[in-house]
């Protein structure tokens, strides 16, 4: 088991469990006996210890999967509590795949539930399409409710994997229950077969300044610019209309890859706004060669550099980000928000196969915006942090995300998945918060002295899925989602921690942003700055 020795975060945070610190018993509020701790010194939470995760949601069925996906919803339903989007893309056992909404307004009571139970229930098409492979969500139609995307790149409708991305309005959704893909609201199909359309999306950014989210679409085996060069497809939301079937070769823009088997665009996200010109910016990663080294590469590309050409190569993109050294996999992109307060938004980058501390020990770079100027193409190494992972084989950097601020302190905070993570278990997994406050002078941090969140069982795979769930409980402060698609039978989990927990627990200081509360949440222990 692996212990830090100087812990921001006083506890690992078991998913399912939770262990303190060995000299430190916690308390958590409302629990039944009042106490968390691991009380035979074992490194391992007690197995009636409470489960720091308040809402835990189990997957229907054996190899459902669930949780290999997960996002906040935003609000769908306009009661100024955010909500929260679980993909499970092998639910019905034949890859058909689903997507589960779960209604902030319905948690209700801390516990652990069967998806079966959410508030709505997106089922894919036809088997093989893998619904709910990813999720997310925007305002798409400006009426104040968030809007949810569901990608499936396994619809074949010109072809196998041809793939595709579903668009479910916010006022189309009814009193609940389940409901089939084929009735979205809109329905964006590749170009053609073994395109991977809708392999990663995000919907969250407004790159034309119309005050309208916009969707990303990545389609990683697009061969227009050579075999599987990959492509990421933007389409305008100002130009989403009365036709329900779009095609993406029919996008406002088309980005593709550089070369044969970049696989360009199988990651994708806003980068939020990196040059302060008030439009989102893109971020693209692709699996790229890189000239034999596997370092692989992100393209940044700003949303004032769109203009009238609609297909772009990312050889022209404003920004390539390279990996440090041969077999990095420097290419899972996020937006980071604004961690460091001036003003302008950051990114992310994880690097999985990152040798630091063992072979594919992995980490992450965070990029600062206002360190984005000239040369256009930057080396990692040159990054503002790198954060680097535990152990060999933890692939640490597999999944990257902003947090939202579960701290309240105006800082933008990141999550790091490690989901190889072996602690108790082997494959037990892991997800890093790092506090955008704990971001000082020094360049090299270790995700050791990070908040650790583990799975809860051997194969768990938690870190998966790594999200800002917003704030599901409306205490004014961000929350988090894990993914966790694996466990002893395969139907996975996703599992919902409230910043107010986390700061119960120690895990982190709390700066409370509801008017009728001053200063700091009481916190029992020391930590250490990270």
């Amino acid at each position: 088991m692996k212990l830090s020795e100087a812990l921001l975060c006083l506890v690992s945070i078991v998913l399912g469990g939770c262990s303190s610190g060995e000299k430190t018993t916690l308390t958590y509020p409302n629990g039944g006996d009042g106490l968390i701790a691991d009380r035979d010194r074992d490194g391992a939470a007690a197995a009636d210890s409470l489960d720091l995760a308040e809402y835990r949601f189990l997957g229907e069925s054996p190899e459902d999967y669930a949780g290999y996906w997960v996002a906040t919803a935003g609000d769908v339903d306009g009661d100024d509590l955010d909500d929260v989007l679980i993909g499970a893309y092998d639910e019905t056992g034949e890859s058909g795949g689903a997507a589960y909404l779960i209604l902030g307004k319905s948690l209700g009571a801390r516990g652990t539930r069967s998806l079966s139970r959410a508030d709505h229930k997106f089922v894919g098409e036809r088997a093989g399409d893998w619904a709910g492979f990813v999720v997310s969500h925007g305002n798409l139609d400006g009426d104040g409710l968030d809007d949810i995307v569901i990608g499936a790149y396994g619809c074949g409708d010109k072809g196998p994997i041809t793939g595709a991305v579903y668009v479910v309005l916010g006022r189309s959704l009814g009193e609940g229950g389940t409901f089939s893909l084929s009735k979205a609201d809109y329905k964006l199909v590749g170009e053609g077969e073994d395109d991977y359309a809708g392999y990663a999306l995000t919907s969250e950014g407004d790159v034309d300044g119309d005050g309208l989210d916009d969707l990303l679409i990545g389609a990683s085996g697009q061969d227009a610019a050579g075999t599987n060069a990959g492509a990421g497809y933007l389409v305008l939301s100002s130009s989403l209309g009365s036709e329900r079937t779009l095609d993406l070769a029919d996008a406002d823009y088309k980005f593709t890859g550089e070369a044969d088997d970049s696989w360009a665009g199988y990651s994708i996200s806003y980068a939020g706004d990196v040059d302060g010109d008030g439009l989102d910016d893109l971020l693209l990663g692709a699996d790229a060669d890189d000239g034999g080294t596997e370092s692989h590469v992100a393209y940044l590309i700003l949303g004032s550099s769109l203009g009238s050409r609609r297909t772009v190569p990312l050889a022209e993109a404003d920004y390539k980000l390279v990996g440090e050294t041969s077999y990095d996999y420097a290419s899972q992109v996020s937006g980071a928000g604004d961690v460091d307060g001036d003003g302008l938004d950051d990114i992310v980058i994880g690097a999985a196969g990152r040798d630091d501390h063992g072979y594919d020990s992995g980490g992450a770079y965070v990029v600062l915006g206002k360190s984005l100027g000239v040369p256009r193409t930057l080396d990692l190494s040159n990054a503002d942090y790198r954060l680097l992972g535990e152990d060999a084989y933890d692939y640490a950097g597999s999944t990257v995300s902003d947090a939202g601020d579960v701290d309240g302190d105006g800082l933008g905070d990141i999550l790091v998945g490690a989901l190889k993570y072996d602690g108790r278990f082997d494959y037990q997994g892991a997800a890093y918060l790092v506090l955008g406050s704990s971001l000082g002078e020094r360049r090299t941090l270790e995700l050791s002295q990070a908040c650790r969140m583990v799975g809860r069982f051997e194969g768990d795979h938690a870190g998966a899925a790594v999200s800002c769930a917003g704030d599901v409980d409306g205490d004014g402060l961000d929350d988090v989602v894990l993914g966790s698609y694996g466990g002893p039978d395969g139907n996975g989990a996703a599992s919902i921690i409230t910043a107010r927990a986390m700061a119960h627990m120690g895990s982190i200081d709390v700066i409370r942003k509801n008017s009728n509360d001053t200063g700091r949440l009481p916190q029992e222990g020391q930590r250490a700055p990270l």
